[in-house]
């Protein structure tokens, strides 16, 4: 959607996440999985059914994840009060 003021485009609105803005060669490219971006969920689920490797590599990431987010969130909360 745009908005037009005196015959200029004032704004532009752009909905989704699907489609990432100011990649380097200048053109619009669809996500590349953990470039920028995630992969396909149930792609990911149904590569994860394939592959018990991949599924346990992924239990590790989010508990890891999850480590690193409460201290994350500890810090913040330390540098506000």
């Amino acid at each position: 959607m745009y908005t037009i003021v005196n015959g200029v485009i004032d704004t532009i609105t752009i909905t989704g996440n699907d489609i990432p803005f100011g990649h380097p060669s200048g053109l619009w490219r669809p996500p590349e999985p953990f470039v920028n971006g995630f992969p396909d969920w149930e792609e990911f689920n149904n590569m994860c059914k394939e592959y018990p490797g991949l599924e346990k590599v992924y239990e590790h990431m989010k508990a890891y994840y999850n480590m690193c987010k409460d201290d994350w969130e500890s810090k913040k909360k330390d540098d506000e009060g």
